[in-house]
């Protein structure tokens, strides 16, 4: 059987653009915790600007609501509401790479705060069919995972 190579490619850039975690604590507690969907995509895309365990997250709002989908209004609101529960803290400053001509304002995410509540959240508080769901959903990916994708560029 033939592969098509240009779905191979498209699915190997689509990995090489990495990967962003959610924490099934997280997404299982959402009701407890407050937060709508919107505040998930907000949490999701600091996530996905989270570089390594050390430093913080750092870009526009803008930039949040153009990936995220949603109005820049609605991208601060969000923000705000997460600061206002708790789980956010954000620290504006101004950042000049050599490269730069001017200072730029930038805005840093802490989740940590975010992090501590959900070590004290059980996923026990949730409803068990949604827990035995959820570990279907997921036995379902993992079986079919490696399926998908390709081992390397000379398969054919």
């Amino acid at each position: 059987m033939r592969r098509n190579k240009t779905k191979d490619s498209e699915l190997e850039t689509a990995y090489a653009m990495g990967f962003t975690m959610i924490p099934n604590v997280l997404l299982l507690n959402m009701g407890t915790l407050g937060l709508t969907s919107q505040d998930l995509w907000v949490i999701t895309m600091i996530l996905a600007h989270k570089w390594n365990n050390t430093d913080k997250p750092y870009f526009s709002i803008k930039r949040i609501a153009k990936f995220a989908s949603i109005s820049y209004d609605t991208a601060r609101q969000r923000i705000n509401n997460l600061v206002k529960k708790g789980y956010l803290r954000t620290r504006e400053a101004t950042d000049k790479k050599p490269t730069d001509t001017y200072w730029r304002w930038v805005n840093y995410y802490d989740l940590s705060p975010l992090w501590i509540k959900l070590q004290g959240l059980s996923c026990e508080q949730t409803n068990n069919e949604e827990i035995e769901y959820m570990k279907a959903e997921i036995q379902l990916v993992r079986d079919n995972f490696h399926t998908h994708v390709p081992k390397n560029n000379t398969d054919k």
